[in-house]
């Protein structure tokens, strides 16, 4: 048994009873270069896609404790999908939508660089069966 304290660094959107979440665990080099890189490139794809609808959210968090090189991940995105099938129509439209939030980014050369920051190790789908939130 383990236990480990994540913090968040970008959120984007919200979740909702029912959604779906998709969680990329990643083995991070240097985790300042690949915040910024994230905040650069994928937060406002992100925006743009809860905005037109496709996700409800996208979080981007880092383990603090314990640290170290040889933790198994050091960080994870979650994207969040108001249903089943929307995240398998994630894909629909994506080159498209790239180009209109980053029209001056080539879409191959910007994914060529997230494989010299980070590793995908491990990604798994969890469906939230419930929300608590705090009382106003």
């Amino acid at each position: 048994m383990s236990a480990g304290l994540w913090q968040n660094q970008i959120a984007v959107g919200t979740l909702q009873k029912g959604d779906y979440l998709v969680l990329n665990h990643m083995k991070v080099l240097k985790m300042e270069d690949w915040i910024a890189y994230e905040k650069k490139v994928w937060q406002p794809f992100a925006e743009a896609m809860v905005k037109d609808g496709v996700t409800r959210g996208w979080f981007l968090n880092v383990q603090e404790i314990p640290g170290g090189s040889d933790l198994k991940y050091q960080a994870s995105t979650v994207g969040v999908y108001p249903s089943w099938d929307a995240y398998f129509k994630f894909g629909d439209g994506f080159v498209e939508r790239f180009k209109k939030v980053h029209p001056d980014m080539d879409i191959n050369h910007t994914f060529d660089n997230y494989e010299k920051l980070r590793t995908i190790g491990s990604l798994e789908m969890l469906r939230v069966e419930d929300v608590v939130v705090l009382a106003k």
